[in-house]
């Protein structure tokens, strides 16, 4: 890189970073772009033909469903009457 090109990236890095203190100080946003234009809403689901898939990969190949939400686990909160030799230890991670 030539000094000439050197001075032109330092002076326009220096103009961009006063650039920034400006609008730092007048509490203006320092994105460069709205986030929620740029945002692309899910992608459907597509029923799969399985008619097609039968052709193309066999009779054995089904298409995948959708998951049904799994129940969360519950836990005790007392734990007075389960055996210590029934838990586990947690290990330490560092």
């Amino acid at each position: 890189m030539s000094k000439e090109n050197g001075k032109n990236l330092s002076g326009l890095r220096r103009q961009h970073n006063q650039e920034l203190i400006r609008k730092m100080r007048n509490g203006e946003p320092l994105t460069s772009f709205d986030s929620k234009a740029s945002w692309f809403p899910p992608r459907p689901i597509i029923a799969k033909d399985p008619e097609a898939l039968a052709q193309l990969y066999g009779n054995h190949v089904l298409p995948l469903t959708p998951r049904q939400p799994q129940p969360t686990a519950t836990f005790k909160e007392d734990l007075s009457d389960v055996p210590v030799s029934s838990l586990t230890p947690l290990k330490r991670v560092d």
